[in-house]
């Protein structure tokens, strides 16, 4: 079997190494003509670090990264504009996937 893979970034690189992980070829297409730093943090859930271990990255990763032993969100009204703002969109794009129609 293989995979292309779209975007070589923190993402299509991992997925890589875990499709290679297991004997699934991948080749990764980008679109920019160079690699290199961009100069942003990456937040990363405990769930992707998981992922990143698995492919044996999580000893890099604590070389190069800092850890974050607590996370605080502002109260805000934006997320609650936001969905007010999503949620015809949300419906639209879940009623033309649902195979059941009501009537």
């Amino acid at each position: 079997m293989n995979v292309l893979i779209a975007g070589d970034g923190i993402g299509g690189l991992t997925t890589t190494l875990s499709l290679h992980a297991v004997g699934i070829e991948a080749e990764v297409f980008e679109q920019a003509p160079e690699v290199g730093e961009v100069g942003v943090g990456i937040d990363m859930l405990p769930r992707f670090v998981k992922e990143l271990a698995a492919v044996s990255l999580l000893l890099a990763l604590d070389r190069v990264g800092i850890r974050t032993d607590r996370a605080r969100t502002p109260a805000t009204n934006l997320g609650h504009a936001v969905l007010a703002l999503m949620r015809p969109v949300c419906s639209a794009v879940s009623a033309a996937r649902s195979p059941i129609r009501s009537r």
